[in-house]
């Protein structure tokens, strides 16, 4: 393969992707259109920088560069999120991000990336959670669109991909189900199908 071959031209795109994922929602968050959760851009920024730490020593290559964009990218939607209300915070959201945020320092007793990024994808779905019950509540005030565009992103990270493994793959497969059930969850919502958390 050359300098510039196939995973090359996949991780570049990823990236852009990731730009037109967070472009317009981030936008609409500082117009106050959109009310993304605070928690979980916090988990998910902490969680996506260690994770393209991990994939980039695990030979993931350009497959890694989205994660490290996405890590920048949602740390700049917290802080717009911080200008709009947080009265959707719940008791068990609180419990949530204080388990994740306890989570996060294993991965820095172990040598070992897989494991690392075992402990981020569980966090990632526990910051997901969040995200899941609050679609179900207020399923008017996030995007279908971002979760739809992170699907394609997270795909593209796998095609940029040099070398296929758990820890290179665990993490994007995770998360594009995750996204999944949140586009399906704001969908039924919207279009008179009710369903409510426990």
């Amino acid at each position: 393969m050359s300098q510039f071959g196939q995973s090359e031209i996949f991780g570049i795109a990823s990236l852009l992707v990731t730009l037109l994922q967070y472009g317009p929602y981030s936008w609409r968050t500082y117009s106050g259109e959109l009310h993304p959760h605070v928690f979980s851009y916090s988990i998910w920024g902490i969680g996506a920088a260690i994770v393209a730490t991990a994939q980039w020593s695990a030979g993931a290559g350009p497959g890694a560069w989205a994660m490290g964009m996405v890590a920048v990218l949602c740390f700049v939607v917290v802080g717009l999120s911080l200008r709009a209300d947080v009265k959707y915070i719940s008791k068990r959201d609180i419990w949530t991000l204080v388990a994740a945020l306890a989570a996060l320092p294993l991965w820095f007793y172990t040598q070992d990336p897989l494991f690392a990024v075992i402990i981020i994808t569980l966090v990632d779905i526990a910051a997901f959670h969040m995200i899941f019950r609050k679609a179900l509540a207020r399923p008017t005030e996030d995007s279908i669109v971002f979760y739809a565009i992170a699907i394609v992103q997270y795909a593209l990270s796998i095609f940029a991909t040099e070398n296929y493994n758990l820890t290179t793959l665990l993490n994007p497969i995770a998360l594009i189900l995750c996204s999944a059930a949140v586009i399906a969850a704001m969908y039924l919502n919207r279009n008179g199908t009710k369903i409510t958390a426990s």
